[in-house]
């Protein structure tokens, strides 16, 4: 998904995404992530992961590792953004961003 940066607030962040597990997984951001702050309620995030680099939404082995960008929408500086590897699902990572 190509975000429009030229409308709204964005927050470029660079990832390391790695298979831990014993089964191969999946690294997907559509509907998969969350924003909030102290101020504002949890917001759905959309992210784009074609950014300068390879792109980190793909299928990973385990063991398997990639380094790449990724631009998550709707931030101001500060807050938590939420990864979640279901919908609906349990909280993978959390990545709190600088104020």
């Amino acid at each position: 998904m190509m975000l429009d940066e030229k409308k709204g607030k964005y927050t470029r962040l660079e990832l390391t995404v790695e298979n831990v597990g014993s089964v191969p997984a999946q690294f997907l951001t559509y509907d998969q992530m969350t924003w909030e702050s102290a101020d504002t309620p949890v917001q759905p995030s959309n992210a784009d992961t074609t950014t300068d680099g390879p792109d980190l939404e793909t299928t990973y082995k385990p063991g398997q590792k990639l380094t790449g960008g990724m631009t998550v929408q709707g931030q101001t500086r500060g807050g938590v953004v939420t990864y979640y590897a279901k919908v609906g699902g349990p909280v993978s990572f959390r990545i709190k961003l600088p104020a």
